[in-house]
């Protein structure tokens, strides 16, 4: 991965974390309701941990290469 390919993903990071919750909240609530159109309900807490681990990757990330 090249420099410019990393400064992509990092802008496009927000559109792939809610692309990624919506799908993970879509899919929880199909199976464990049986009706996709509750993926409201599982949505928020799904992008909290996405975005939460997304952080603490970054925060993290520097000492992994010491």
């Amino acid at each position: 991965i090249t420099s410019a390919g990393l400064d992509e993903l990092e802008q496009n990071m927000d559109l792939i974390l809610s692309s990624v919750a919506l799908a993970l909240s879509t899919a929880t609530s199909s199976f464990r309701e049986g009706k996709p159109t509750l993926f409201t309900i599982y949505m928020p807490v799904i992008a909290a941990a996405l975005y939460a681990s997304y952080m603490m990757a970054l925060a993290f990330m520097p000492s992994l290469f010491r």
